[in-house]
């Protein structure tokens, strides 16, 4: 089938077809191998995958001069050699996964609807993979269906889109140059200066995590965050799967996705819909804690990371309003519980903490567990038994954990003494583990050690892996000589959640509240960043004005109230203090009357509008502050019952006579045809809420006409 449809098949020869007519002319073929390595002065950053996944191992030399490409022989044995940004890169590498030879991203290309068409807008290469990541409706296609083939596409097209990202930083670095202000105003006196070629060539950090560049003297802003809503007060570990490192099992009973997995696949077939279900449930747990549910929310901090162990979990630091601060063990009992819960009261509750909330047994029972260092588990398991909370130093309470019936408890393939289990519970929030059963790990913190915490993973840089290329050996052969070793690599590891995640732009990191490091500098010393074929004058910054309606138009805020709205306009930005406001003081509209009397409505009209946006004007206090009065020429009344004979009856469709009245200004000459012309009914249209008013006028002016169409729709 392969020959027959794919297009590339009959033209190049497969990697078997090579393989074996080399080995028919004689050839030697040497099998190398790649082993990855931990290091143990850096156990976190560089330990070993605990998962069996296909990853990307990413050297980072900084030589970007030489891009990733793919040699292919043809039938006739000549060579070809393609680069990474070659539309015949993927299909050529992935003949399984696109067995018609589909063609895959180029600079100037886009696909839409199965078709191609020129790309005028250059969509990127993250835009192109992120539209190839979301499996179509009925889409047979077999780049979903590909198992560990379809992550290595994953992380490979990860790979491309760094590389890409860089080469273009690489390639733009040289047009940019940085001086401080007073040097170029300095160089702008010079009758002489026709150019800025002052400065020098900036070289900024690049940004992995976003695809941005960055200021070279970035903070995280976290101490600022502290200064302002103060010290933290809940610290939360939400994983999906993984269970921590002293964890001997795995649970992602969410992960299966039911309906989102087919019957052969698995959840780590499928990293994209990994990720997608990760971002939702991330995104439902945030929705929780801005919601109040352990108090009100003053401020919230999340880290998102990966550590080579299958799926992300993230680290949540949230402040709670004073009012709302657990300040008595009671209180603490109910938000956090570290025991085992009633089987029989709560059947769920007790599988997902027997499953996901229990610490692995370490120390005597097992030194050779992950989390031993020294002889004692970095995690403090044991935890001390306890029949209240008791404050501690550190700033973590100390939790109660109650001693149970004397006996053996028995869940799955593990044992527990009964009397002691709760000693490996690890702190949970019932509600929160019950809903989402998984691992989500609650602490109450009183110190600023989890901003710390955080602000090390943030920082920290990404997952790296010790790589060795070595020389792959047949065991049944005899060994004559040593296994030379044929290059140490210092990689970065990126694993295929984290791939489709960044391929997604999902945020890594977040928080409420937008802190924007300022440098400090002497007056007109702050850098300026521009290139050398720059208008000077826009160099040295011009005034930005913001016009608009500001008391008319407010921005859509979805499903937002009054107060969210309000809270999204421009006046609300720390920016705003920053402009000078200028206010206008002559009334253009009424300047543009065209008599005095017109030109006095419209004055009085619009002071009535500033009346009400200001809130001057007149309230009805027996109705409340909430309801104002309104002229009576502004109201389209219904008809009074002393105009309704005896017998008539007023249909609910009835026109109210404030709303005739109206009919009669707008539309005085609707049944003199050398007056009411296609033009006549386009310049007049009356504006309303509903639907519903809408026929009814449509009928009330349709009705006045004589019996001819005017041929206009309703709007």
């Amino acid at each position: 089938m392969m020959v027959e449809c794919n297009p590339f098949a009959q033209q190049f020869l497969s990697f078997g077809q090579k393989l074996r007519e080399d080995l028919a002319r004689g050839m030697q073929v040497k099998d190398i191998r790649y082993v990855l390595h931990s290091k143990p002065s850096e156990p976190i950053t560089y330990n070993l995958p605990t998962v069996s996944e296909v990853g990307v191992a990413m050297v980072e030399d900084g030589n970007l001069t030489r891009p990733r490409d793919l040699y292919v022989v043809a039938k006739d044995h000549s060579l070809l050699r393609l680069f990474e940004t070659d539309e015949k890169y993927d299909p050529l590498q992935y003949p399984l996964l696109f067995p018609y030879g589909d063609l895959g991203w180029t600079y100037t290309d886009v696909y839409a609807n199965g078709a191609k068409y020129r790309n005028k807008r250059r969509m990127s290469l993250r835009e192109h993979v992120a539209y190839r990541l979301f499996q179509k409706v009925d889409d047979q296609a077999a780049l979903h269906q590909g198992g560990r083939l379809f992550q290595q596409w994953v992380v490979d097209q990860r790979a491309k889109c760094e590389q890409e990202q860089l080469r273009w930083v690489a390639k733009n670095q040289k047009k940019l140059r940085a001086e401080l202000y007073h040097g170029i105003s300095d160089a702008l006196l010079n009758e002489e200066t026709i150019t800025l070629d002052e400065g020098e060539v900036l070289v900024s950090e690049y940004d992995r995590a976003t695809g941005t560049l960055v200021h070279p003297d970035r903070g995280s802003g976290y101490e600022h965050f502290l200064n302002q809503v103060g010290k933290p007060l809940f610290f939360q570990t939400h994983t999906q799967g993984v269970l921590g490192t002293c964890t001997s099992t795995i649970r992602n009973p969410w992960l299966s996705c039911g309906m989102l997995l087919p019957d052969d696949q698995t959840a780590q077939d499928r990293p994209d819909i990994v990720a997608r279900v990760w971002q939702l449930k991330l995104k439902a747990k945030l929705a929780d804690l801005d919601e109040g549910l352990l108090g009100r929310l003053e401020a919230r901090i999340y880290v998102v990371e990966f550590q080579k162990r299958g799926l992300p979990h993230a680290h949540i630091v949230i402040i709670v309003a004073e009012e709302d601060k657990p300040r008595t063990r009671e209180i603490i009992e109910k938000l956090v519980s570290a025991e085992v819960p009633d089987k029989e009261a709560n059947p769920d509750l007790y599988e997902t903490v027997m499953t996901c909330m229990m610490h692995g047994l370490c120390g005597p029972a097992n030194p050779d567990s992950p989390c031993m260092k020294g002889g004692k588990c970095t995690k403090g398991f044991p935890k001390p038994l306890l029949e209240v909370t008791q404050a501690n130093l550190d700033g973590f309470p100390l939790y109660r954990r109650r001693r149970r019936e004397p006996g053996v408890l028995i869940f799955k393939d593990r044992q527990y003494d009964n009397e002691t289990v709760n000693q490996w519970v690890v702190p949970y929030n019932a509600y929160l583990c019950q809903k989402y059963d998984c691992h989500i790990n609650v602490e109450v913190c009183t110190t600023i050690g989890a901003i710390k915490y955080l602000s090390k993973y943030v920082y920290k840089g990404s997952d790296m892996a010790v790589l060795t290329i070595e020389a792959a050996r047949d065991p049944s052969e005899p060994r004559s000589e040593p296994n030379e070793i044929l290059r140490f690599l210092n990689a970065r590891y990126i694993s295929p959640v984290e791939a489709a995640m960044r391929i997604l732009t999902y945020e890594i990191q977040g928080k409420t509240h937008a802190v924007t490091t300022l440098t400090v500098h002497l007056e007109g010393g702050q850098m300026v960043v521009f290139q050398p074929n720059d208008d000077p004058d826009r160099v040295l910054g011009r005034a930005v004005v913001l016009s608009g309606d500001f008391r008319q138009i407010l921005p859509v805020v979805v499903r937002g109230t009054p107060a969210e709205t309000i809270d999204a306009c421009l006046k609300s930005s720390h920016l705003w203090s920053h402009f000078r406001q200028v206010h206008l003081t002559e009334n253009m509209r009424v300047r543009a009357a065209h008599s005095a009397e017109t030109a006095a409505d419209l004055a009085a009209f619009s002071e009535f509008l500033l009346q009400v946006g200001e809130g001057r004007h007149e309230v009805n206090r027996q109705l409340g502050r909430d309801y104002i009065k309104l002229p009576r020429s502004m109201l389209i009344d219904d008809p009074p019952e002393e105009e309704v004979d005896a017998d008539e009856v007023i249909a609910p469709g009835a026109i109210p006579s404030g709303l005739k009245r109206l009919i009669d200004v707008m539309y005085p000459d609707v049944n003199n045809q050398a007056i009411a012309t296609d033009e006549y009914f386009a310049n007049r249209t009356i504006l309303t809420t509903t639907n519903v008013m809408v026929h009814r006028i449509n009928d009330a002016v349709a009705a006045r006409l004589d019996a001819r169409d005017p041929g206009f729709g309703e709007h």
